[in-house]
Parts: C-alpha cells; sequence; structure tokens
C-alpha cells in the first residue's frame, strides 16, 4: 500500500494540499526571518550587491507565495481538480525557495572565513530540517526543494 501522501483518494488529497497551505505562514515568517538574519551576520563579509540581491529575491519569492497562499485561501478548493492546481502552485514554491536557499549556500559562501562558513551551514541544514513538517505530505515538494 502507497504511503498517504502518494494517495489517488481526493479525500487524503484535499485535506493534505489544505493542511501544507494553513502550515506555510508560519514557514514564510521563518524563512524571511532566517534570510535576514543570515544577511545581518554576513554584512561586510559577503560583497553587498550580491548580499542586497540574495535578500531581494528571498523576498520575492516569499511575497509571491504569500499571494498564493492568499489565492488559496480566496479559493478554498475542495475538489480533485481544483487541488491539481494548488498543488502545482504550492511545489512551485517550494521547489523556488528551494532555489534561492540553495544559491544561498553558493553566493554567501565566505572562502576565508571559517565562522561564516559554520554560520552559513547551521542555518541552511535548520531550513531543510524545518522544511520537513511542512513539506513531506505533498508529493514532491519536499524533493523539488532540496
Amino acid at each position: 500500500m502507497p504511503p498517504s501522501s502518494d494517495s489517488r483518494d481526493p479525500g487524503i488529497l484535499v485535506p493534505q494540499i489544505a493542511q501544507s497551505f494553513r502550515q506555510l505562514p508560519i514557514s514564510l515568517i521563518a524563512n524571511l526571518a532566517n534570510g535576514l538574519i543570515l544577511a545581518a551576520v554576513l554584512w561586510g563579509a559577503v560583497p553587498t550587491p550580491v548580499l542586497l540581491s540574495w535578500s531581494g529575491l528571498l523576498i520575492a519569492v516569499t511575497g509571491a507565495r504569500f499571494l498564493s497562499l492568499r489565492a488559496f485561501g480566496n479559493a478554498s478548493p475542495k475538489s480533485e481538480p481544483d487541488l491539481a492546481v494548488w498543488t502545482t502552485y504550492f511545489v512551485a514554491g517550494a521547489c523556488a525557495a528551494g532555489v534561492v536557499w540553495g544559491l544561498s549556500g553558493i553566493l554567501l559562501f565566505h572562502p576565508s572565513s571559517f565562522p561564516h562558513q559554520v554560520v552559513l551551514a547551521f542555518v541552511l541544514g535548520g531550513m531543510v530540517a524545518g522544511a520537513v513538517p511542512l513539506l513531506s505530505s505533498v508529493r514532491y515538494a519536499y524533493g523539488a526543494s532540496e
């Protein structure tokens, strides 16, 4: 028997995506807070244009995910066809956030400062660990964010 997240039963799929969208606000807040804290810690260690560009990208992706969350709340999908569209939006948002955080590991890496490398590694590890409860119930979402 496949795991419930792989089920095709709309009785399971609809509540799964609804639950994921209900958990999304805290994830968006954590994304922004962790990103801004990381930017503050790396200020002066990473070139300012790179840091500001990455921060701007994080804010843009988080804003887009917030708009998707609002639209989901207004739409209140209850059927499997509606679910397919919202699942796609959710997975795309997770993927975009994963790309932004993945870029941080490349763009914000300070080659000669071990303490900055450790901070970046811990923040990225925490973001991955924090994504598990949100993304694990939606098929493909966790893998898309990695």
